[in-house]
């Protein structure tokens, strides 16, 4: 970290050092360093969703989900295909059991995101084409662990016809 202490003690106002030092040091779980770093990089609008959803992790890391629920939600209000952000809330959703919930993030990020393809406004199209598949599977895996709790995927599958159920569920 010495590097970018020196560098946010040269520089203040270096949000993008501030960004870095923060996830850093939430990397080596020193939290304190990491939420002052880090809430200083949210007061720069060019660092801000991605200071914000860092903050996110790190309550997420301590267990303060309705915390870290609120960033990524605040991240998502700001940037409706931030994949990684929505993905985050999702995960804590589903842990606390609330599948629905984490089905309709993805269902609006998946939505969002081809429509934003379709109209090339999505930069990184082949990347984002990759993500869409892989919301998509994601979403699917949710889906068919609503059908028994002994329901498991042995590899994933491409889109089925309705009402089939893959060859790879297994009870």
């Amino acid at each position: 970290l010495g590097p970018l202490e020196l560098a946010v003690r040269l520089e203040p106002g270096n949000s993008q050092a501030h960004l870095r030092l923060g996830q850093c040091a939430l990397a080596l779980k020193r939290f304190d360093q990491a939420l002052s770093a880090l809430t200083l990089a949210t007061h720069s609008p060019s660092q801000q969703l991605d200071a914000l959803e860092a903050l996110g992790d790190l309550w997420s890391t301590r267990k303060q989900n309705n915390k870290a629920e609120a960033l990524y939600s605040q991240v998502l209000r700001a940037n409706p295909l931030q994949a990684r952000a929505a993905s985050k809330l999702a995960r804590l959703l589903l842990a606390r059991g609330e599948k629905a919930g984490a089905m309709r993030i993805y269902d609006e990020l998946i939505l969002r995101l081809d429509a934003a393809l379709d109209k090339g406004r999505s930069q990184g199209r082949a990347d984002n084409q990759g993500l869409l598949a892989a919301l998509q599977k994601t979403r699917a895996d949710i889906v068919l662990q609503k059908i028994g709790p002994s329901a498991q995927l042995s590899r994933p599958f491409g889109p089925l016809p309705p009402g089939r159920l893959p060859d790879t569920l297994h009870r």
